[in-house]
């Protein structure tokens, strides 16, 4: 790539990567088994400045690479082949973009539970979240919910900064639910009726 078509895609790579960070830092963190809801909650707001950024960079890369005058130094068979690498390039930096860039969209199918349960016994705890930012937050916590024992279904808004949990038996209790809902990064407690 010429010099200024790489630093536009690498730039929209980054700028990408940065707008889905609420999303993504707080999977990771959940990966890594610490809390990054804080960090990714930060992001969040800032998310159309970084897409904006995204495809104004892409956009840059793109005329630099096929523009006329890109094609005016491709005299010999290796800058021809030079050029034709470098716009493949930028075409995988292009759909690693777009990828990055929709992550919440595509990246955020929440867990459910394993087995159906007969209605018998089942109650239901409401919960009140805050820190999520996205789809993304839901399935973090929808995700640790699930796992926790005597969980039937969970349901999870970032939107109401809700989480409704169905419980079987004795099953965790409020408390202990929202513990769980802490210990991905988000807070939580039980809600009031």
């Amino acid at each position: 790539m010429t010099p200024d078509g790489r630093w536009a895609a690498l730039g929209a790579l980054a700028t990408a990567t940065l707008a889905s960070a609420c999303c993504l830092v707080p999977l990771a963190a959940l990966a890594l088994g610490v809390g990054g809801a804080g960090l990714g909650a930060w992001f969040g707001p800032l998310r159309p400045w970084f897409l904006a950024a995204s495809g104004l960079l892409l956009a840059a890369g793109g005329w630099f690479l096929f523009r006329p005058a890109a094609h005016a130094c491709c005299t010999t068979p290796a800058a021809v082949r030079r050029l034709r690498r470098n716009r493949m390039l930028f075409g995988a930096a292009g759909v690693a973009t777009l990828l990055l860039a929709t992550f919440p969209l595509w990246g955020t199918a929440a867990p459910e539970a394993a087995d159906p349960v007969p209605l018998d016994g089942v109650r239901t705890v409401h919960l009140t979240v805050t820190g999520m930012t996205c789809e993304g937050c839901e399935a973090a916590v929808a995700g640790v919910l699930v796992d926790l024992p005597g969980v039937v279904d969970v349901t999870v808004s970032y939107a109401d900064s809700s989480a409704t949990v169905r419980v079987q038996g004795e099953g965790p209790t409020p408390e202990a639910i929202a513990r769980g809902v802490e210990s991905v990064g988000y807070a939580a407690r039980p809600a009031t009726d």
